[in-house]
């Protein structure tokens, strides 16, 4: 049996939109009619087939094949697990190291400051890490990590590259720790 859509109004003037099966169009508007409604138009719809899906093709996607979007899960898979992986440790304590030595440079500028009293009060705190060997060597212990981490990601990482930068690095914080008071 044809399906035909249809529109009509009701006694209230509202349009009413729908479909019913039926043998022909004047069927459908004789049980319009008895339903007391005024029938705008009457069409027969084509039932649209479904056409097949090419197996080397995606629906959502026709122009890429099931290999494509096999890969691209493959990808998505990846890029989930890398968002749940943890930074590496030297890029971590670079992190850190950066902000220990903005933290350094904080301190010699205050020290800097109140030495010249440049400062409204005086904060023996200050002082105590102004003048301490130990902030000293460790500011430049930061200062030499940064430098050498960052001279090995230039240079293209490699674990040869990084042991030679390693010894220079300790060779010139003993040399430093050695000659400075």
């Amino acid at each position: 049996m044809p399906l035909f859509s249809y529109i009509a109004k009701d006694p209230n003037g509202r349009i009413e939109r729908s479909t019913i099966n039926a043998v022909s169009a004047e069927e459908v508007r004789e049980n319009l009619r008895k339903k007391n409604l005024t029938v705008e138009d009457v069409l027969e719809t084509v039932a649209v087939t479904p056409t097949p899906i090419v197996p080397s093709f995606t629906a959502s996607k026709p122009w890429t094949t099931i290999e494509d979007a096999k890969e691209e899960k493959k990808v998505t898979k990846a890029m989930a697990a890398e968002e749940l992986a943890y930074f590496p440790l030297v890029d971590t304590l670079r992190l850190f190291a950066g902000w220990l030595l903005a933290w350094y440079a904080l301190v010699y500028l205050l020290g800097d400051f109140q030495m010249h009293k440049h400062l409204p009060i005086h904060i023996d705190l200050v002082d105590a890490l102004f003048i301490s060997s130990l902030v000293l060597r460790f500011t430049f212990g930061t200062f030499l990590f940064l430098l050498l981490t960052s001279i090995h990601a230039w240079m293209g990482r490699g674990i040869g590259k990084g042991l030679a930068l390693t010894v220079l690095g300790v060779v010139t914080f003993v040399l430093f720790h050695v000659n400075v008071p």
